[in-house]
């Protein structure tokens, strides 16, 4: 399967932090400034960690983490497509297909069938 992205950090605390808040509210809006009031840090902080741990900004992390739940989800469960959407905080199906084709070169539904 081809992937287009690098794997995440995982060893930094603060970044560990940040992912457990993550995916403690996968299927809530999360945003930059609910996270800078969960760690104690001002967005700009949240923002200037988050890109220099990673290289993605914020909102980019904040959504690979949800593709990558949703690729696991997609591999270990017999939920629809369209619910683990749901689920991993996607409110448009259309935009999760797009996300998701780019994310990792294939449709959810083609991961799903294991072409």
């Amino acid at each position: 399967m081809k992937t287009s992205f690098t794997p995440l950090p995982q060893d930094d605390p603060f970044l560990q932090k940040i992912r457990t808040i993550i995916e403690e509210r996968l299927h809530d809006d999360i945003c930059i400034e609910d996270l800078s009031k969960l760690v104690y840090y001002s967005r700009t902080q949240v923002f200037r960690k988050i890109k220099n741990l990673t290289g993605l900004s914020p909102s980019r992390f904040i959504r690979t983490l949800r593709l990558q739940k949703s690729l696991e989800l997609l591999l270990t469960t017999d939920f629809k497509v369209s619910e683990i959407a749901t689920g991993v905080g996607f409110s448009d199906p259309k935009y999760f297909f797009r996300v998701f084709r780019m994310e990792f070169g294939k449709a959810p539904s083609s991961i799903r069938h294991g072409m």
